[in-house]
């Protein structure tokens, strides 16, 4: 199928669909051949339009009540109502053995957890070239359930060798790429399809998600522009290569390409607040806010938002009003380790040290991997003048990162503060047989050390 004859088939459907749905609101009456009830109800069904699909069902069986086919659509509509045994009972007065009653059986069989006779099924209707793509896709999605992801993609790929464009394939395909973190695997095949399918632009937004996934964001950039060369109005595209254009540091360009996706959809939340991060890389404090704000009043249960709102009164020295922001973060997400850092920083500027020292140490309590958060409650201590509680911070530390060369230069440089110069080069020796490099940071925190010889002659 080409994409011209996809994009008249498409067309089609939807006329015939609204054709249905009108005369369903209206109260009127339209004729349907028995072809075009099966189309209307497959639509609903595919779509989950169940209340739909039961009027269509109950009208085409009236007028054709000898229709096999609508038996069949029936039980499939049990199936998807989550009555399987409504559905099995229904499916067992049917006599044909067709096709579309092997993939109704075996997606009964799905429901029930019968994977395998579920598969047998869907196999038998393979045979079928009419039903082979929803027979595929079927055996896929048995796949993915069972967790067997690596079959899974071969048979979505296959989905797509019978029909390039079948978007639900393509779609799951990508999930189950990133699932399994295959991303390489994925660019490869993309590329390789898209030699043969150079005009299917969901192809070229999925090779540029595979792209933007391991950081290729300029790959990526090229991906989303030709998808959008072909789809105008593919607002994902849009949306992902403003994504792309941030990690860049390309954030007028990101801004522009986010507000594309306004002119096609109405504005969301999460757009708004991917704009206002980048008016905030901008240092665009006031066009931050406002963007922030939209997302707030669109969607006020995302802690970025309010933590993003912090960042930027923080920075117009609004700190007070900064931590009201950060309190509405931590309601919604109380165990955000990088939230409670914020906080902490803040505290720690308007010298709230003992409510700095109460935060530093419930963010340890939650997690102690991090080398730096040791560095910064020590670095509290110090700025009270409490030189040896800052040592013992560092200590606790070194206990859980022993071979942590930063921690041990700041060890250092803390330990020539408080005196104890003898101590401070065994650790500064330590450190630099760890990382021989590393010993600037000693100095910037502690600049009196570069007027200690010993220090100099080590690093010489």
């Amino acid at each position: 199928m080409t994409e011209e004859d996809f994009s008249e088939e498409y067309a089609e459907v939807h006329e015939l669909i609204d054709r249905f749905d009108k005369m369903v609101r209206t109260g009127g009456s339209y004729f349907f051949d028995s072809e075009e009830y099966e189309i209307i109800i497959d639509y609903h069904l595919d779509f989950m339009n169940l209340e739909h699909a039961s009027k269509a069902i109950q009208l085409a069986m009236r007028q054709y009540p000898n229709d096999v086919c609508f038996k069949l659509k029936k039980s499939r509509y049990f199936s998807l109502l989550g009555k399987p045994d409504v559905a099995l009972k229904l499916l067992q007065t049917v006599e044909t053995k067709d096709a579309e009653f092997h993939i109704v059986y075996g997606q009964i069989l799905s429901q029930q957890g019968q994977t395998a006779k579920a598969i047998e099924q869907f196999m038998k209707a393979r045979e079928d070239e009419v039903f082979e793509e929803v027979a595929t896709i079927n055996i896929a999605l048995e796949h993915e359930r069972t967790g067997n992801f690596k079959s899974a993609i071969e048979w979505l790929q296959n989905a797509l060798k019978i029909n390039p464009y079948n978007e639900y394939a393509m779609s799951d395909l990508s999930f189950c790429y990133e699932l399994t973190n295959r991303q390489e695997d994925a660019i490869k095949f993309y590329q390789e399809f898209l030699e043969n399918n150079p005009l299917n632009d969901f192809a070229w937004f999925n090779l540029g998600e595979a792209c933007s996934s391991l950081e290729n964001y300029e790959q990526a950039l090229e991906a989303y522009d030709y998808a959008l060369s072909l789809n105008r109005v593919f607002t994902s595209a849009y949306f992902n290569k403003g994504n792309a254009l941030t990690c860049l540091g390309r954030y007028d360009d990101a801004i522009e390409a986010y507000k594309e996706t306004f002119a096609l959809e109405s504005p969301d939340a999460l757009t708004y607040y991917y704009l206002g991060e980048c008016y905030e890389y901008k240092q665009d404090y006031v066009q931050a806010l406002d963007n922030y704000k939209k997302s707030l009043d669109l969607d006020n249960m995302n802690p970025d938002v309010f933590i993003g709102i912090a960042v930027c009164l923080s920075e117009c020295s609004h700190e007070k009003q900064a931590l009201e922001f950060i309190e509405r973060a931590l309601e919604l997400d109380g165990m955000n380790v990088e939230y409670m850092r914020m906080k902490a920083d803040i505290l720690q500027k308007t010298e709230q040290y003992d409510k700095a020292f109460e935060v530093y140490k419930k963010i340890i309590s939650l997690d102690k991997s991090d080398p730096e958060i040791w560095m910064d409650y020590a670095n509290a201590w110090m700025e009270t003048g409490d030189i040896e509680n800052g040592l013992d911070v560092l200590r606790s530390g070194l206990v859980f990162h022993p071979d942590d060369a930063a921690l041990k230069y700041r060890m250092s440089a803390c330990l020539v503060r408080a005196g104890k110069i003898q101590e401070a080069v065994l650790m500064f020796e330590k450190a630099l047989r760890i990382d021989p490099k590393g010993y600037a940071d000693a100095f910037e925190y502690y600049p009196q050390m570069k007027d200690i010889p010993v220090f100099l002659d080590m690093v010489e």
